[in-house]
């Protein structure tokens, strides 16, 4: 069996005593899960954060659904429903699991099957495929031996992690259950969760895949995985989550980002000419350079501020500027409250 030998290793920014779960990728952003806290973070493509989103429920899985353009996820106190978000992270319905699942202790692993518009749910011992009615789709693959850890759909083929001494291991499945391939995760990393990038520059013989996962059982790292594709061929709707945020196609996001800055740039250039005109009063009133060296300052100081504001709007329009030339460096198109 092969051993997977990650392309580039990301550190994540988080305390040790904080655990990343689960992963989702809308085309633009990833989606961390950080369920002791109640929260989901949002990335970049290149990993940098983007947002921080407080939700209702400790989430565990969660998943992208390029059809409806949402999201699922799974709550970790409990294993008989599956939750749907709106972009915003918003709770706005819940499916209930069918019986085929039996008394199911939790949920590994979620995602979302494009080709038959079905979400695939990772137990312990079992993956079931279901509707988006709760109607099950029949039940993919079980264990007797070890523990499921997630699954990834993608059609017509998935993959499973699987967790299994001495280590963890990747297998690759065609949509009729038979096995394509398999790999060896390194000793070192515990994987949390998948996804599938097919957005990245690449040539259609390798499949990218980034790894959620925890070095040394408490470091928390993304594991950038390119694959062989061979004479596997997936399912084209498996990339039409490419250029298309969640937030409305990223042009809705792009345009609110426009408009943001434009508003501070009508407020800086406002708090620029009150100055201006301070300094041509303070020039006509001043009895004395002394008076005249104080406005100074004052001005000094309002301009060494405007100056810090512009350095971060021109930021956001460099960010802005990737996310309009397809590359990887978005930003973040809003946060979510605690409802």
């Amino acid at each position: 069996m092969d051993s997977l030998e990650p392309s580039k290793v990301i550190a994540l920014p988080t305390n040790l005593c904080e655990r990343y779960r689960g992963m989702a990728f809308d085309g633009c952003f990833f989606y961390l899960t950080m369920p002791q806290n109640r929260r989901i973070d949002q990335f970049t493509q290149a990993f940098a954060p983007a947002g921080c989103h407080e939700v209702n429920r400790a989430y565990t899985c969660l998943c992208y659904d390029s059809t409806e353009h949402c999201f699922w996820a799974c709550a970790e106190a409990s294993c008989t429903c599956l939750y749907q978000l709106d972009c915003s992270l918003r709770e706005i319905d819940r499916i209930s699991l069918p019986s085929c699942v039996g008394a199911c202790s939790r949920i590994m692993g979620l995602s979302f099957n494009c080709a038959n518009n079905t979400l695939l749910v990772a137990f312990p011992d079992l993956v079931v495929e279901i509707t988006k009615s709760g109607v099950c789709g029949g039940i993919l693959q079980d264990i007797c031996g070890g523990t499921y850890v997630s699954v990834l759909s993608i059609s017509p083929y998935y993959i499973t992690v699987q967790r299994c001494a001495p280590g963890q291991k990747l297998f690759i499945y065609s949509s009729a259950g038979s096995l394509v391939s398999s790999v060896c995760v390194p000793a070192e990393y515990r994987v949390e969760d998948l996804v599938y990038d097919p957005c990245c520059d690449s040539n259609a013989t390798t499949l990218r895949f980034l790894l959620l996962a925890t070095r040394n059982f408490c470091y928390p790292r993304i594991l950038v995985w390119e694959m062989a594709a061979g004479d596997m061929t997936l399912d084209a709707c498996n990339d039409e989550v490419c250029g298309s945020c969640c937030c409305g196609g990223g042009g809705e996001c792009a345009c609110d980002l426009i408009e943001s800055i434009a508003l501070v740039e009508t407020a800086l250039s406002h708090i620029l000419n009150a100055e201006g005109e301070k300094m041509q009063k303070a020039v006509e009133t001043a009895g004395s350079v002394c008076q005249l060296l104080e406005i100074d300052r004052s001005v000094n100081r309002t301009i060494l501020n405007v100056t810090q504001l512009e350095q971060i709007l021109y930021a956001k329009l460099s960010t802005l500027n990737d996310l309009c030339a397809g590359s990887c460096g978005e930003e973040v198109c809003g946060e979510s409250t605690r409802e």
